[in-house]
């Protein structure tokens, strides 16, 4: 069935590196269908170059750092002057200004919201003033997209969604891109790691809700235990001189690397052997994913949508108890088993191409923002 080419504003707080742009730039890079326009609150950093699609224009919209009251007329001039038929936000941070937007145009474009995952501050209580705040955005719009079912019962449950108008649309990966190979000594050498040292990686901006702090401490952990491995920590961020003290005053300094922010992850994710991910919430982790398309077994506590894609004992370890020690205990059981951890990688990398294909995420996409005209809503 051919899709109703549509015009699409996708509003972003800043397109720089992180899991839900990411998510946003691969589906643009693959979507031909519809007309894609994307309003960065603030100006976009060298990821910007990672979009390929020629066709997508990027706007920087300068906002003033606070509330700045300029801005939904701003998006609202925007969508008159492209023809905007879907508004297209992308977490809290641009939650509000869209709405009013959407008020502003009297309905002329379909709002449609996306939740990507949770911040350190958003795992306590949220504040009643925004429960409220989505409850009503949730109510005047047009659709709610999670990338997982789990978030599409956590948010039906706290802020009060109806649950016909949330949409679960999985994260997908490039699994040509994100796949086994034989290159893994490529980043090894610029490291120096040698050939059979046993490496533990993760890649994640280097945020306070990531728990890099416990992967750290936990490895430290293993170390005393008689682990003999090698941590790899690919990512930056606001954390990473705490991390590099926490590394030497735990007395592994010299075994945790840290190569930063890189352009080239699936060259380290074929060096590593076993993939972690400690953080305190994922809502569909797209690092894990590309983890699982690699070929990596995955450590992760059961947080989010992880246990969607992470199956315990089967390509992965899914940890309800979210301490170091449980972390330090995992990381030693699959340093030492070299044949449980290729079983599971090859499981992985079969879940990952038969249910969470990039292909697929990019239809679902696109046959959400394809409405036809009179529908109410596009869930």
């Amino acid at each position: 069935m051919a899709l109703r080419q549509r015009t699409v504003l996708h509003l972003v707080h800043r397109l720089t590196f992180g899991g839900a742009e990411r998510v946003l730039v691969n589906y643009l890079n693959g979507s031909h269908n519809h007309r894609h326009v994307i309003g960065s609150f603030f100006p976009a950093d060298s990821f910007a170059d990672e979009i390929n699609n020629p066709d997508v224009q990027l706007i920087n919209l300068n906002k003033k750092t606070g509330n700045d009251p300029r801005i939904p007329f701003k998006l609202a001039g925007i969508c008159k002057k492209f023809k905007v038929d879907v508004l297209h936000c992308q977490g809290w941070g641009t939650y509000l200004e869209g709405l009013l937007c959407a008020r502003i145009l009297r309905r002329q474009t379909k709002f449609v919201f996306a939740f990507h995952g949770k911040t350190i501050s958003d795992l306590g209580l949220l504040p009643r003033r925004r429960i409220l705040t989505q409850r009503l955005g949730a109510v005047l719009g047009d659709a709610v997209i999670t990338p997982s079912e789990e978030m599409k019962r956590d948010y039906a449950q706290t802020i009060g969604i109806d649950r016909k108008k949330i949409t679960v649309i999985h994260n997908g990966v490039d699994t040509d891109l994100y796949s086994p190979g034989t290159d893994a000594g490529i980043v090894r050498r610029e490291f120096g790691i040698d050939p059979d040292e046993i490496v533990i990686g993760s890649v994640a901006r280097l945020d306070p809700v990531k728990n890099f702090p416990g992967l750290v401490g936990a490895f430290a952990a293993a170390v005393q235990k008689g682990l003999a491995a090698r941590l790899f920590i690919v990512g930056d961020g606001p954390q990473m001189d705490e991390l590099r003290t926490l590394a030497i005053e735990s007395g592994c300094g010299n075994s945790v690397l840290f190569a930063g922010r890189r352009s080239d992850v699936p060259l380290c994710l074929r060096a590593m052997d076993i993939y972690v991910q400690p953080s305190f919430y994922e809502g569909f982790s797209m690092t894990i994913l590309e983890a699982l398309s690699t070929g990596l077994p995955v450590i992760s506590y059961d947080v989010g949508g992880t246990h969607e894609m992470v199956r315990d004992g089967y390509n992965g370890m899914l940890l309800s108890d979210k301490e170091d020690k449980a972390l330090a205990e995992a990381m030693l059981y699959l340093a030492v088993d070299e044949q449980q951890r290729l079983e599971m990688g090859k499981k992985g990398r079969a879940l990952i191409e038969g249910n969470f294909s990039l292909a697929g995420m990019i239809q679902k996409y696109d046959e959400l923002f394809s409405f036809s005209p009179g529908e109410e809503n596009l869930a």
